[in-house]
């Protein structure tokens, strides 16, 4: 889970980066595009870890390290200092939290349905026969 999360995120920080290599000025839009990637994938590797509060704990923490790392970058190279650039990046804010909280929905009606069902012991034991 922590390499697919990692890989996400490089290729979210070259989508990010890329324009910028060709001097096009769409840097807060890529900035808002990367971060839209990571907002949808981050919880849904969280989903698929063993533990999920800590892959969501990780998938939140990677997810503000990009926010910082991409709205520097984004600022720093583009023409437009933060300001009305910036607003784009409310989308993915917004998001990601809710992906996070559905992702844990799921993951919470598979826990009660895993504890709704019959007892390991119940399961394995033979009928018994009345004689």
């Amino acid at each position: 889970m922590f390499t697919a999360g990692a890989k996400i995120s490089a290729v979210a920080v070259a989508i990010a980066l890329g324009p910028a290599l060709f001097g096009i000025d769409v840097s807060w839009l890529c900035a808002m595009l990367a971060l839209l990637v990571y907002s949808l994938a981050g919880p849904l590797l969280a989903y698929r870890c063993r533990s999920f509060w800590l892959g969501a704990l990780v998938a939140f923490a990677t997810w503000l390290g990009m926010f910082a790392l991409l709205s520097d970058v984004a600022n720093a190279i583009g023409r437009h200092h933060s300001g009305e650039g910036a607003m784009v990046l409310l989308l993915p804010m917004m998001l990601f939290p809710c992906v996070l909280g559905l992702v844990g929905l799921l993951r919470f009606g598979q826990w009660v349905g895993r504890s709704a069902g019959p007892a390991p012991a119940e399961r394995a034991s033979p009928p018994h026969s009345e004689t």
